[in-house]
């Protein structure tokens, strides 16, 4: 696995309150369970275009279960 510079996206269902803020934030990349509204990625594939937008929807999570870590791999 090739290492890369983006961070880490980590999502924790168990601190989903369904909010949809992430959804908002980034449309294309998250989307929402119709169960019970928890977060879901609509997009796996993490280019450059959309590397804000992830940053913004884990900082307007009101909940904190959208975190970027460490540097991932591809």
């Amino acid at each position: 696995m090739e290492k890369t510079d983006r961070p880490a996206l980590r999502i924790q269902d168990e601190l989903c309150v369904g909010a949809g803020e992430c959804v908002r934030a980034a449309p294309e990349i998250f989307d929402q369970h119709d169960e019970d509204g928890t977060v879901t990625l609509r997009r796996v594939t993490w280019d450059e275009t959309f590397d804000e937008d992830v940053r913004h929807a884990v900082f307007v999570c009101p909940s904190g279960a959208l975190t970027l870590g460490e540097t991932g791999s591809q």
